[in-house]
Parts: C-alpha cells; structure tokens; sequence
C-alpha cells in the first residue's frame, strides 16, 4: 500500500488525498512533536548554560556583590524545570488509522493514551470554530475526541478537508 498521506508536527506539510483514493487504501495520519534535543541533549546544553552563570556570577559575589548569587540559582532552576517539562511530552504522539472497515484514533499525553475505534460509517467529523481557534472533533458511540491537537490553524483546516473525504460530516 503506497504511503498516501503523512503529517508531522514542524514539517508543516501535510498532504491532501483524492476520496476515491482514501476509500482504497485508507487513511494514515501521525502527529509527534519534533525534537531537536533528546535527553542527553538537554543535559549537555544546560551544563553549557549553566558553567558561564556560574563562573560570571561566583567571580562577581567574590568581588562583593554576593546578591547576584541567588538570582543567578533561580535563573538555573527555572530553566532545569522548563527543559524537564518539555522532556515529559517527548514520547508525546497521536495517530489516526483509517481502513475501509474500521479506524483507530490514538493519543498520548505524557503517560496518558487515549483510543477510539470503530466503523468509520458510523463516525462522524465535526469541525467549531471558538475565536479564531478551529477544532476538529471525530465522533463516534457517545464519544467526541479533538483531532490534530499538535497541529496549526492552517493544518487543521487541510486535515478537517482530508477528514471529510472519509468521514459524515457535521459542522457548525
């Protein structure tokens, strides 16, 4: 089955299939977080910060201004958090699997993984627009699950278009 349609988050392309196409070979969609540093980059890049704070402002207590030292800790500890923070949504993903006979929505949020499947002739796309923010929502038993949450204004338009191509549709 050639790969027809393929999204990733920082590429921003994303491609749009012909219906006849769609209904053939189904529908493949993953979303992941690009990733310039892995963990061990992180580490490396803080240590790089973190040498020069700490030597600039340890000279600068030595020559008596000692009140620099507490600003610099937490000018250090606020961006240890920030790249902990980040490094928690790195296995982040969602996946959207469309066959002619069934689909499979996926997401992972931190270590919370969301699924819904079922035949996509009973699942139907919703699309709202709340402000300039546009959520497409798949529906299905009961259920109403936001999909492309990791995408673009631009991106979510393309998809709830893609989307539409295999799924009823509701909009409002």
């Amino acid at each position: 089955m050639p790969d027809l349609v393929g999204a990733r988050l920082g590429t921003g392309e994303s491609t749009v299939t012909v219906p006849e196409v769609a209904e053939k070979y189904g529908l493949f969609l993953d979303w992941r977080p690009n990733r310039s540093l892995n963990k061990q980059g992180r580490r490396l890049w803080l240590a790089v910060i973190m040498a020069p704070v700490l030597l600039v402002s340890a000279g600068v207590a030595w020559m008596g201004a000692w009140l620099v030292l507490p600003f610099a800790g937490l000018e250090l500890l606020f961006l240890w958090w920030a790249f902990r923070l980040v490094g928690k949504h790195d296995d982040d993903y969602e996946v959207l699997d469309v066959s002619r006979h069934e689909f499979c929505w996926e997401r992972r949020e931190r270590r919370r993984i969301d699924r819904l499947t079922g035949n996509p002739a009973w699942a139907t796309l919703a699309w709202y627009q709340s402000g300039s923010v546009r959520g497409v929502y798949l529906r299905y038993a009961g259920r109403s699950v936001m999909v492309g949450t990791q995408l673009c204004e631009r991106d979510r338009r393309k998809l709830a278009q893609q989307l539409a191509t295999v799924f009823r549709c509701q909009g409002k």
